[in-house]
C-alpha cells in the first residue's frame, strides 16, 4: 500500500479542515500525484538544497496539525525555512540538487530516478513560490 502525497496551499487556519478533506484539491491549490513523499523525504530535500546535515529536529519541524492522528490523513505543515529554501532555488540548480537528493538513504530505497527527483522538484518550487506570494501556508497532506 502507497502513501498518497498531495501538497496543498491555504491559511494556516485551515489545516483542521485540510485533515477532514478526502480531496484537498476540491477546495485549495493542490499539487497531487506525487507518492510516498513524507516529512522526512522533504527534509532530506531541503538539506540537498542549503548543505545542512540532516537532524531529526528538522523533520520534527514539520507540525502535525490536522487529519486523524490514528488513522490519518495527516497535515503537516512546512516550517517557513524549508518553504523559503524550496522557494528560492534557482532553476538553474535544479539537477544539482535532484542529484544529492536521490542519494539519500530514503530516496535509494524507494527507487528514485534523478528524472523524478528534477520534476519534482521543478513542481514543488513553484507551489513555495505561489504560497509565499498568496501570504499562505504549504502543508504535505497524506494518506494511507
Amino acid at each position: 500500500m502507497g502513501v498518497l502525497s498531495d501538497f496543498v496551499i491555504a491559511p494556516p487556519e485551515a489545516a483542521p479542515q485540510i485533515g477532514e478533506s478526502i480531496r484537498p484539491s476540491e477546495e485549495w491549490k493542490t499539487l497531487e500525484g506525487w507518492k510516498g513523499i513524507e516529512t522526512i523525504k522533504l527534509s532530506t530535500l531541503y538539506c540537498s538544497i542549503t548543505g545542512e546535515n540532516y537532524s531529526n529536529e528538522l523533520m520534527q519541524s514539520f507540525k502535525l496539525l490536522g487529519g486523524n492522528k490514528e488513522d490519518g490523513p495527516w497535515v503537516f505543515i512546512f516550517p517557513d525555512k524549508v518553504t523559503d529554501a524550496i522557494a528560492s532555488l534557482s532553476k538553474e540548480r535544479y539537477k544539482e540538487v535532484a542529484k544529492l537528493w536521490v542519494q539519500t538513504d530514503e530516496l535509494k530505497m524507494d527507487g528514485w530516478k534523478l528524472q523524478d527527483a528534477e520534476l519534482f522538484i521543478s513542481q514543488i518550487v513553484e507551489y513555495a513560490k505561489i504560497s509565499k506570494l498568496s501570504n499562505k501556508s504549504l502543508f504535505l497532506w497524506f494518506s494511507l
